[in-house]
């Protein structure tokens, strides 16, 4: 994986952490609590999912312009030969 990835992965988790943290002190029942919990955790679960495929979309990009890029320099080596 690459940094933008991670500092992406790292990002979103942090976020979430500090979430949960910030409502587990917070005043509110119980009920209300495990519902704001379960809605962030959706919503991070969203974005993970979607992180991961960007990450996947760029890695999929790079690796087709890189064999792009040999394919065109072995046809131009041929012609050259």
């Amino acid at each position: 994986m690459n940094t933008t990835g991670k500092i992406a992965i790292s990002t979103i988790v942090g976020v979430a952490l500090g979430t949960v943290a910030g409502i587990l002190l917070a005043p509110a029942s119980g009920k209300e609590t495990r519902k704001v919990i379960s809605d962030k955790y959706n919503q991070t679960k969203e974005d993970l999912a979607k992180s991961a495929t960007d990450v996947k979309e760029k890695v999929k990009e790079k690796t087709h312009n890189a064999a792009k890029k040999v394919y065109d320099k072995t046809a131009a080596n041929n012609q050259d030969a």
